[in-house]
């Protein structure tokens, strides 16, 4: 158990799959940000949960779809900090179950 949870502390990776909130909120997005606009055989953006009108406009889709964009990349990129933050909390957690997992071979070695 040691052993493993060294090496899950080398490696920044694993420690960000391990955070299971951060995964799930990143599936959610992804998922909500293709089920947010459906494209019609057109090629104009419907939005699913508004109601449609028959006259659709593509300037209005393209603005919809450059403002959509515009927010994913903010978001992401708060959430590429938060996560850098999230590894560092996950780390000292580990290192605290690491101490105590010596401490506990120790006693029974002794």
């Amino acid at each position: 158990v040691r052993d493993e949870i060294e090496q899950l502390m080398d490696d920044d990776g694993d420690m960000a799959e391990m955070y299971l909130t951060e995964k799930k909120l990143r599936m959610d997005s992804t998922y909500g940000d293709q089920s947010m606009i459906v494209y019609g055989s057109i090629g104009a953006g419907v939005s699913v949960s508004a109601p449609v009108s028959p006259v659709s406009s593509p300037p209005e889709s393209r603005r919809l779809e450059k403002s959509l964009s515009i927010g994913r990349s903010r978001h992401e990129s708060m959430r590429s900090t938060e996560s850098g933050e999230d590894i560092e909390e996950l780390e000292m957690l580990l290192e605290t179950y690491f101490v105590v997992i010596g401490s506990t071979l120790n006693k029974l070695t002794s």
